[in-house]
């Protein structure tokens, strides 16, 4: 089983959006305020794919009929 497909981590490279708010901050190249934001844009990813798999538990009888989504 590929658990990247699971976790939807296609969609991790938009999830940086989140990021871009920092770029325009005083003190943008403080370690700590990397670091947070390392730990800030994991975790959003984790909440991400916890609702992607969540959605595909409960979808699943659903999603067995479907031409495209039976195939995850």
């Amino acid at each position: 089983m590929n658990y990247f497909l699971i976790l939807r981590s296609n969609t991790f490279l938009k999830n940086l959006i989140i990021f871009f708010p920092f770029l325009f901050t005083p003190n943008l190249w403080s370690f700590d305020l990397f670091i947070s934001i390392l730990v800030i844009i994991f975790f959003f990813n984790l909440c991400c794919s916890s609702i992607y798999i969540w959605n595909d538990i409960s979808d699943i009888n659903i999603d067995r009929l479907h031409p495209e989504k039976k195939k995850r």
